[in-house]
């Protein structure tokens, strides 16, 4: 599950400012984004179903109750509902340029049963792809204040995103084994601190010099 700022989501319910506006912005920007993409939905509607969360969170924000309720299923609800009204909306959009003597595809469905399921549990596998863009943000940030080489993080993301072999990855980077294996190592072990603190309430550059 992603971790959720709850000191954050309080002061946005009490006073909401900028710079906390800006924070959560940074830092579920490209959760929902790939919340929205695992609906198969383009870029342009991704960002679509980016702003109308956004603008709806901003609602109803003020009815989300903390006391242990996690937060992100709470959101990605939000987020769920935006996506299927972007899947609508492209739906009537290609209705509207069908010739009406055209005749719908053999094996078509209406749309309640055409919306895609990306997995068994949507919300899962949706939460999942969430995570890993929480990840790779944090990793984004990694290289932007200098944590780590970009070379490190290359590998740690070749091992730890992309499964590949150890061996293969210190081939290919032309280092020993026990280097990747040390890359890995301490990026997975600042990364668990950083979710941590962002779990706390920092922002995300906060978090990263945890």
């Amino acid at each position: 599950m992603i971790p959720t700022p709850h000191s954050l989501v309080a002061r946005l319910q009490q006073s909401a400012g900028n710079a906390d506006w800006d924070n959560f912005y940074a830092l579920y920007r490209r959760p929902i984004l790939a919340f929205a993409a695992s609906w198969s939905l383009n870029e342009a509607d991704c960002r679509d179903v980016l702003q109308e969360a956004m603008v709806k969170l901003c609602r109803r924000l003020v009815t989300f109750q903390g006391g242990g309720r996690p937060f992100t299923p709470w959101l990605l609800r939000i987020v769920r509902h935006c996506a299927i009204d972007a899947l609508r909306r492209r739906e009537r959009w290609r209705k509207r340029h069908e010739s009406l003597d055209e005749k719908p595809p053999e094996g078509s469905a209406p749309l309640p049963n055409w919306l895609p399921d990306p997995a068994p549990d949507p919300m899962e596998a949706a939460t999942h792809q969430a995570q890993l863009a929480l990840v790779r943000e944090v990793l984004g940030f990694f290289v932007q204040k200098k944590c780590f080489q970009p070379r490190t993080i290359e590998m740690f993301r070749a091992v730890a995103f992309e499964h590949r072999d150890p061996q293969e990855v210190a081939t290919a980077f032309g280092t020993s084994r026990g280097n990747v294996d040390q890359a890995k190592s301490a990026v997975l072990s600042r990364t668990r601190r950083a979710l941590a603190a962002l779990d706390q309430g920092l922002s995300l550059e906060e978090a990263i010099e945890r």
